[in-house]
This record gives C-alpha cells, sequence and structure tokens, in this order.
C-alpha cells in the first residue's frame, strides 16, 4: 500500500479530492494482495468492470477515507489490513446524532422500557403515548403564537413602508 507519486485521484465515488488541488492529503494505491485488494473496491462501493478498474500505480484512495488509527504510528504508511472506512455516505464515520427511541423513552419516564417489556412475557408494564406529535399544546400556546404572528406581520408592514 504505497503512496501514489503522480497526478492522483481519488477512487471513491463522490470524491473529487485531487493531488493538485489537495497536496496535503495523501493517496493510497489500491493493495496489490488480491483479498485485501476486493475489500477495498467493496468498501468504497465500486465494481470492477468496464467504467472502474483498478490500474497498478495510478488507482487511489484518498487519506479522507482512511482512519488515524489504520496509520502506522508516527508515520504516514498504512497498517497491513487497513481497509478504507470513512465515506460521504456514512457521514465519515460519526456516529448517529440522534438517540434511539428507546433511550428517549428511558429518559422520559426513568424506567427501562425495555426491561419492564420483558417482566410480564412480553406485554409491557409500562404505559408509553404514541407518539410524541399526538399530544395537545399546553393551554393558551396557540393564542401565543397567534399573538407572536401578528407582532412579526406589524413589525414587516412597518419595515416595509419604511425602507
Amino acid at each position: 500500500m504505497a503512496e501514489s507519486r503522480n497526478k492522483s485521484f481519488c477512487s471513491v465515488p463522490k470524491c473529487s479530492n485531487s493531488k493538485q488541488k489537495q497536496p496535503y492529503l495523501i493517496f493510497h494505491l489500491f493493495p496489490v494482495e488480491v483479498q485485501q485488494r476486493r475489500q477495498w473496491i467493496h468498501a468504497i462501493k465500486r465494481d470492477e468492470g468496464p467504467f472502474f478498474t483498478v490500474r497498478r500505480g495510478s488507482t487511489c484512495v484518498c487519506s479522507m477515507h482512511i482512519t488515524q488509527a489504520d496509520y502506522q504510528p508516527s508515520s504516514s504508511r498504512l497498517k497491513i489490513g487497513a481497509v478504507p472506512s470513512l465515506f460521504q455516505w456514512n457521514n465519515y464515520g460519526a456516529p448517529p446524532s440522534r438517540e434511539t427511541a428507546y433511550a428517549r423513552a428511558n429518559a422520559r419516564l426513568g424506567v427501562d422500557v425495555r426491561e419492564a417489556g420483558s417482566e410480564s412475557g412480553g406485554a409491557a408494564a409500562v404505559q408509553v403515548m404514541d407518539h410524541d406529535y399526538a399530544s395537545h399544546p399546553p393551554p393558551g400556546a396557540l393564542d401565543n403564537a397567534l399573538q407572536y404572528t401578528e407582532e412579526l406581520e406589524a413589525r414587516l408592514q412597518k419595515i416595509s413602508l419604511n425602507p
């Protein structure tokens, strides 16, 4: 898995990195070992065929798609068996931003919902509302929203009359 020294373009779909545009990136050539090469091709979601072929010395993947843990200590060389894993379609390896439904229910109720359901043979011991959007707004919320909307409309009309 050597670095490419020529004009290099990243082979990952939706990645437009090139050695000319981003000289600070490292462009890694595809591995020579057949099994690991297949892993790289599978990881970048490509198929070898008429539209994509791995050419020795010119088909690369940029360092944007490789985790820091895949590099050898204090080196720009990859560890044996390293496979690209950071892509646009997986948000570059970022963890999901939203909690699971169970975690949200647990936080709201203060009870582990999954354990409560297993105690009674699958019937939930905790009654959980169907959806948050099914609940009614608190009293006066619609009146406050209407008043705020009217204030904004008055300010907008005032601004449009006095440019």
